[in-house]
């Protein structure tokens, strides 16, 4: 999952959402007993949504993107910033990029009531739950080069 989030959307808001994010872009959005793979057009962003009812914790709602971009961890991180933004949600995101620079599975960057955090995830799977360790003085990247 890119993007787990503690807010259930309905498929219209959350298509809403993802046109005003990608206005120039097309995309097909999986949803639960809407859309199935079997469906997808040849060539578009797909964005799946995806709802674990059974994990703990509080991000029980999640959306995986499949899209074609030349910095994905820089897309990602602007989606979660405005998904929780939009939503006023708690959002979770690879913190790869700010940390390391490179794939490191313990740390994400949480997006909570407009701040960033750099939160512990090793317990994620288990507990649903993230531990967060510092606040970031945290730059959104920028859009080039989608």
């Amino acid at each position: 999952m890119d993007i787990a989030f503690n807010k259930p959307l309905d498929y219209q808001t959350l298509h809403a959402f993802l046109q005003e994010q990608l206005p120039d872009s097309k995309f097909f959005l999986l949803y639960e007993g809407r859309n199935e793979w079997a469906n997808v057009p040849a060539g578009q962003a797909i964005f799946q949504y995806l709802v674990d009812s059974e994990k703990p914790g509080q991000f029980k709602y999640g959306l995986s993107v499949f899209a074609d971009h030349a910095q994905p961890l820089h897309f990602i991180e602007r989606l979660a910033h405005a998904l929780a933004q939009t939503f006023h949600c708690r959002a979770l995101c690879d913190a790869s990029r700010v940390v390391l620079k490179e794939k490191n599975v313990y740390y994400s960057l949480l997006f909570e009531d407009g701040q960033v955090y750099l939160v512990d995830d090793f317990d994620f799977e288990e507990s649903g739950e993230v531990t967060k360790i510092v606040v970031l003085n945290y730059k959104l990247p920028s859009n080039k080069h989608n």
